[in-house]
C-alpha cells in the first residue's frame, strides 16, 4: 500500500515546472520586511509583499532621493535617464503605467469598500485597502477579508496611486514567462522597460488568471513558473483572421483563455512548431534574442575527477561500462521513498543525517515528493538491487540519468539507444518518458551536492543552476561530449510530438538523429498581429512596444551576470531574490537598455491648454464685438455660436455650437428667401396683369417651417450622435517626443456635419437663384444687388468654412486652429452680411430721412408689413401703362372727331392739376382714360392745336399726349404707394 501511495505522490508532484515555488518571507511587521528586504515592502497577511509594486525604477530613484544629503537632488538614475533620452520634465519618471492587473485589484478595492458588511465603508483602514490592493486578483471580485487586530497596522499610510492610467492609449502586451529562470527574468526586463519608461502596459503569464502573480510587479513575492514552455496554441490565439484574410490583434486581457503575444526564449527544439506558425501567418518570422544555448548531458565536477571517461560518450558505451554506470550514478530518492523504504526507522529519531526534519508532516506543508530540502532532508541515492547489482543482475543492472520533461526540447531516448549507452537508463516519475520535472532536476542536483553523490542529468546553459554552482569545487557542471551534430543529424531528429509518444520505438527515431545538440540562437517569437496591428495605427497612437521586444538582445554573459546576482542574494531566493536581482541589474546596465528603445520614444503629452493661444482670445473678442454690435436677433444668434467656437470644447458647448449655428443661419436665410420670393410673385404677377396677396402669417408659416425643419434634425442629431469634446493628439513630426494634446468636439458619425454644412448650402444656393430672377424689377423695389453681393459674402465663407472642416477631418490643423479659424469665419460672415445690406440704406436714409422709418423692426416684419398693406390694391405702373395705351388705339382706329380740342384742354387740366394736386391729377387721367376716342380727337377736327404742339400733326400730337402721361405716372405712382426702402430695416 504504501507503495503505491509513494508512486501517487511523485506522479502529482513531478510536473513539468515548479508552479508555486513559496518563497515568500515570513514577517512580523513593516518594519521586519523592510529591514530583510528594502523599504516599500509591507508585512501583508504574514508574508512581505513586493517592495517593488511601484515599480523597479521607480523604486530605486525614491531610494537614492531619500539617502542623498539633500532630498531635492534629483537622483543619479533619474537623471541619466532624462539625459540619456533627452527627456523634459512631463516625463513621469516617477511611476509606472498601469495594467490589467492594477485595475483588477482597484475595482476589488472598491467593491470592498462599498461592501455593506465593512462597519465604516466610509472610512475603510489602511491596512486593509492595502491588502485588498495587493492580494492575488481574481475573475470575480473577492469577498470582505477581516484581519486581526495584531495584523491590522492602521497607523502605516497607504498610496494607492502606485500606478498611472494608460494615458497613452497603448494596447497591452502579453509576454509569456516559461517555466525557467532565464525566460522569466527577460520577461521582467521588458516589463520593466515597456511600463516604466515608454509607458506600454505589458502583462507576464499564460492568461489572465495568472497574471497577478507571475507579473514583476505582483503582490504575492514568489518566483511563479508558467504550466507551459511553449504554448503554441496561446500565441495562435493572440490572433484573429478575418474573411479576407487580413490578420487581427486580440486583446489578451479580454479573455481568461490562455494566450501571449510573445514567448521570449525559445529553443530550436520548436523549429518545427515555428515554422508552421510562419506559414500559417499567426508568427512573425523568428529573431534572436541574443542568448546562445546548448543542451547536453552534465556530470558534476566531481565525478570527471574522479573518472574523466564519464565526461565522454565513448567512455559510457557498451557493455563494457554497464557496472561503472550502475555503480556511479544510482538512482535520487523522494523525501517520503527514503524514509519508507531505507531509513531504519521511517525517519522516526530527531537526528536522522539523512532527514533532519523527520518523517514529512503534510499537514505543516511538508511535501514528501520532493529530493532535496534544506535544513530537512538532504536527498539520498541508492538503486534497487535490481539495477545495482550487476552480479546478480548482469544484463538489467543500470545506473540512471536524469531526463527532461518529453516537451522540453531533449533527445535523450535516441542519444542514450543508437549511443549504445546501455548503463544509463531514463526512469524518472514522468510516464510517458521517464523525465523529471524542472524543480525536481534542480533538487536532485543540491541533493547530489549535498551528499556528495554522483550524478549524470540532462541540462542546459546558459542556466542559472549552472551558475550558482559554477564555484563549487564538486559539483560544478561539467559537460559530456556526445557525436558531434550535423546538419543531417539535425534534419533526422524527431518532431516535438513524437518526444512525447507511449512509443519507446518513436521516441528513438532514426539512428542519424542521436547526434550531439549543436549550439544555436534562441530565438524570440513575437505574434503577427502585434506587429501588424501597429502599422495599421495612426503614426501618434503607434505603440513603441513590438520594436522594442524585436530589437531586444541580452547575450549570455549579461544573464550570466544576472543569475550570480540572485544566488548571491539568498535571503528570499524564490521569492524576493529574483525581483531584486533583476531591478538591480536593470539600473546598472539602463544605459546598455536605453540603446534598443526606438527612436521617438518614449513620448509625453503636452496636456497644456490649446485654448489659451493669442489668436483663440483675438477670435473671442471679435465674436463677442459681433454679438454686440449686431443688434438683429437672428444674427446675434450667430455671433454666440461664433464665440462658442473660440471657447475651450466642452459637453455643454460642443452641441451649443452646432445648435447656435445652425438655427441662426436658418432664421436669416430663409427671411431672406421668403422676403426675394414675395416681391418676385408681386412683380411676375403685375406682369400678368393680375393681383396677388401677400399674407403676413404666410411668410412668417414659411419661416416657421423652416426653422422647425432644422430644430428637428438638431434634436435627432443631438440624440442619435451629439457631439462630444474629445482628445485630439497631433505628433508634430515622425520622430518627435512630444504630442501635442487639445480638445476637439467630434460626433460618432461624421454624416451629421456633412448634411448640415449640405443643407446651408441648398438655402445659399436657393437664395442666389431667387435674387438673379429679381435684377429687373423697379428699383423701389428692387434690392437684388445687395441680396446678392451679400449671398455671394455668405458663398465665400461657407467655402471657407468647409475647407477649415476638411483641413481638420485630414488632421492637417488642430483642433484649437480649427475652432479659431470657425470663429472668425462666422463673427466676419456676420458683419460683412450686415455692412453690405445695412450700410447701403443708411447713406440713403442720409440722404432723404423723411422717408425712412424710425421704427427699429425685423427685416422680415418690415417685409411682411410693407408688402402686405400694398399688395392688395397694388397694379403695377406698366399695367397703367399698357390700360391707357389700349384705350387710346382702340377708339382712335374707329371714331375720328373734332374732340381734339377738348381733349387737349383736359390734358393741360390735367397737367396743371399735377402741380396742384398729383393725387387729383391721376383721377382725371384715368378720367381721359375711359372718355370716348372721339372727344379725345375732335379737337383735330376743329383745327384746334394741343398747347404742348401747337404746329405738330395728328400723329405727333398723339406721341406727344402719351410722353406726358408716362412724364407723369411716375411720381403718381410713387406719390400714392409710398413704398420706399427707407421703412426696411
Amino acid at each position: 500500500m504504501w507503495v503505491f501511495i509513494i508512486l501517487l505522490l511523485s506522479l502529482v508532484s513531478n510536473n513539468t515546472m515548479p508552479s508555486g515555488v513559496n518563497g515568500e518571507l515570513v514577517c512580523t511587521s513593516t518594519i521586519d520586511c523592510e529591514q530583510k528586504l528594502r523599504f516599500g515592502s509591507k508585512c501583508l497577511n504574514g508574508k512581505c509583499s513586493n517592495p517593488f509594486i511601484k515599480g523597479c525604477l521607480n523604486t530605486m530613484i525614491e531610494e537614492q532621493e531619500a539617502t542623498a544629503d539633500d532630498y531635492a537632488i534629483t537622483s543619479l538614475l533619474k537623471s541619466k535617464i532624462q539625459d540619456r533620452l533627452g527627456l523634459s520634465s512631463l516625463q513621469p519618471l516617477n511611476i509606472r503605467i498601469c495594467n490589467s492587473d492594477d485595475t483588477k485589484r482597484r475595482a476589488a478595492a472598491a467593491a470592498a469598500e462599498a461592501d455593506p458588511s465593512n462597519k465604516k465603508p466610509s472610512s475603510i483602514s489602511a491596512r486593509k485597502l492595502e491588502y485588498l490592493l495587493t492580494v492575488e486578483a481574481a475573475v470575480d471580485v473577492p469577498t470582505w477579508i477581516e484581519l486581526d487586530e495584531a495584523d491590522d497596522e492602521s497607523d502605516v499610510e497607504f498610496d494607492d496611486e502606485f500606478c498611472i492610467p494608460n494615458y497613452l492609449e497603448y494596447p497591452e502586451i502579453r509576454i509569456h514567462d516559461s517555466n525557467w529562470e532565464s525566460s522569466i527574468f527577460i520577461a521582467w526586463i521588458m516589463q520593466i522597460i515597456l511600463m516604466e519608461i515608454l509607458n506600454v502596459p505589458v502583462s507576464v503569464g499564460l492568461n489572465s488568471i495568472v497574471t497577478d502573480k507571475t507579473s514583476f510587479y505582483s503582490s504575492s513575492n514568489t518566483l511563479q513558473y508558467s504550466t507551459s514552455a511553449y504554448p503554441w496554441d496561446a500565441v495562435e490565439r493572440s490572433t484573429s483572421t478575418n474573411s479576407t484574410g487580413d490578420v487581427n490583434f486580440v486583446d489578451c486581457t479580454d479573455t481568461n483563455d490562455d494566450c501571449v503575444h510573445v514567448l521570449t526564449e525559445v529553443w530550436n527544439g520548436q523549429v518545427n512548431e515555428w515554422e508552421r506558425g510562419i506559414q500559417e501567418g499567426y508568427i512573425e518570422p523568428v529573431d534572436g534574442g541574443g542568448q546562445v544555448g546548448k543542451l547536453g548531458w552534465y556530470v558534476s565536477s566531481q565525478t570527471a575527477q574522479s573518472d574523466s571517461t564519464l565526461t565522454n560518450f565513448y567512455g559510457l558505451r557498451g557493455e563494457q561500462n554497464r557496472q561503472k554506470l550502475a555503480t556511479v550514478f544510482q538512482k535520487p530518492n523522494t523525501w517520503i521513498e527514503y524514509c519508507e523504504l531505507y531509513s531504519i526507522n521511517n525517519c522516526t529519531l530527531p537526528y536522522d543525517e539523512i532527514a533532519p526534519g523527520g518523517y514529512p508532516n503534510v499537514d505543516d506543508g511538508d511535501d514528501g515528493s520532493i529530493y532535496y530540502k534544506e535544513g530537512s532532508y538532504n536527498g539520498y541515492f541508492q538503486s534497487p538491487s535490481e539495477s545495482y547489482d550487476c552480479t546478480l543482475y548482469p544484463t538489467t543492472c543500470t545506473g540512471f540519468m536524469i531526463s527532461p520533461p518529453c516537451t522540453w526540447s531533449g533527445n535523450a531516448d535516441a542519444q542514450v539507444y543508437w549511443n549504445d549507452i546501455v548503463g544509463l537508463k531514463l526512469d524518472g516519475p514522468m510516464i510517458t518518458n521517464g523525465g523529471y520535472g524542472y524543480s525536481n532536476m534542480i533538487q536532485i542536483w543540491k541533493a547530489a551536492n549535498a551528499t556528495k553523490s554522483d550524478v549524470m542529468m540532462w541540462w542546459w546553459q546558459p542556466e542559472s543552476l549552472l551558475e550558482e554552482f559554477s564555484d563549487s569545487d564538486t559539483h560544478s557542471f561539467q559537460l559530456v561530449l556526445l557525436p558531434t551534430a550535423t546538419d543531417v543529424c539535425y534534419a533526422a531528429r524527431i518532431s516535438s510530438e513524437d518526444r512525447c509518444s507511449d512509443d519507446i520505438t518513436t521516441r528513438r527515431g532514426d539512428s542519424m538523429g542521436a547526434c550531439d545538440n549543436e549550439a544555436h540562437a534562441l530565438q524570440k517569437i513575437i505574434s503577427s498581429s502585434l506587429g501588424k496591428q501597429n502599422m495599421m495605427l495612426p503614426p501618434v497612437s503607434r505603440s513603441p512596444g513590438y520594436e522594442f521586444i524585436r530589437s531586444l538582445k541580452i547575450t549570455d554573459l549579461e544573464m550570466q551576470n544576472l543569475f550570480k546576482r540572485w544566488k548571491k542574494l539568498n535571503v528570499d531566493p524564490y521569492g524576493n531574490d529574483a525581483r531584486e536581482a533583476v531591478c538591480t541589474w536593470v539600473v546598472d546596465n539602463i544605459d546598455r537598455l536605453l540603446d534598443f528603445i526606438p527612436q521617438g520614444y518614449p513620448r509625453v503629452l503636452d496636456t497644456t491648454s490649446s485654448y489659451k493661444e493669442g489668436y483663440l482670445y483675438a477670435a473671442t473678442v471679435v465674436a463677442v464685438l459681433c454679438a454686440i454690435t449686431i443688434t438683429v436677433c437672428t444674427r446675434t444668434i450667430f455671433c454666440i455660436g461664433a464665440l462658442l467656437f473660440s471657447l475651450e470644447p466642452s459637453s455643454f458647448t460642443c452641441s451649443a455650437r452646432i445648435w447656435f449655428t445652425t438655427v441662426g443661419y436658418n432664421i436669416e436665410l430663409a427671411a431672406i428667401l421668403i422676403k426675394i420670393s414675395a416681391i418676385n410673385r408681386i412683380m411676375q404677377s403685375s406682369m400678368k396683369l393680375k393681383r396677388v396677396n401677400v399674407s403676413r402669417q404666410a411668410m412668417y408659416g414659411s419661416l416657421s417651417f423652416l426653422v422647425i425643419l432644422a430644430v428637428c434634425y438638431l434634436i435627432a442629431w443631438t440624440v442619435v450622435s451629439p457631439p462630444e469634446a474629445i482628445e485630439n493628439r497631433v505628433l508634430p513630426d515622425e520622430y518627435s517626443t512630444t504630442i501635442e494634446v487639445s480638445i476637439m468636439c467630434q460626433s460618432k458619425q461624421v454624416y451629421w456635419e456633412y448634411l448640415s454644412l449640405a443643407w446651408q448650402l441648398l438655402l445659399l444656393l436657393v437664395a442666389s437663384v431667387l435674387a438673379f430672377q429679381s435684377r429687373d424689377t423697379i428699383s423701389d423695389f428692387n434690392e437684388s444687388r445687395s441680396f446678392g453681393t451679400m449671398i455671394y459674402s455668405h458663398f465665400l465663407f461657407m467655402i471657407l468654412r468647409i475647407i477649415v472642416f476638411y483641413l481638420g477631418s485630414q488632421e492637417l490643423l488642430q483642433p484649437n486652429v480649427i475652432g479659431a479659424c470657425l470663429s472668425f469665419l462666422l463673427s466676419f460672415d456676420v458683419l460683412f452680411a450686415t455692412a453690405i445690406y445695412v450700410v447701403p440704406k443708411c447713406l440713403q436714409a442720409q440722404k432723404a430721412p423723411e422717408v425712412y422709418n424710425p421704427r427699429r423692426r425685423s427685416s422680415l416684419s418690415q417685409a411682411a408689413s410693407d408688402v402686405e398693406d400694398r399688395s392688395g390694391e397694388f397694379r403695377s405702373r406698366e399695367f397703367r401703362r399698357r390700360e391707357f395705351y389700349s384705350t387710346v388705339g382702340r377708339k382712335s382706329k374707329t371714331k375720328r372727331d373734332n374732340s381734339r380740342g377738348r381733349s387737349c384742354k383736359s390734358l393741360e387740366f390735367t397737367l396743371s392739376a399735377k402741380k396742384e394736386s398729383e393725387a387729383e391729377a391721376e383721377t382725371m387721367i384715368n378720367d381721359i382714360s375711359s372718355k370716348s376716342s372721339k372727344d379725345i380727337l375732335n379737337g383735330s377736327s376743329n383745327g384746334n392745336e394741343c398747347p404742348s404742339s401747337p404746329h405738330s400733326t395728328s400723329s405727333q400730337r398723339s406721341t406727344d399726349l402719351i410722353q406726358k402721361v408716362d412724364d407723369m405716372m411716375p411720381p403718381l405712382f410713387e406719390k400714392q404707394f409710398d413704398y420706399t426702402e427707407g421703412t426696411k430695416s
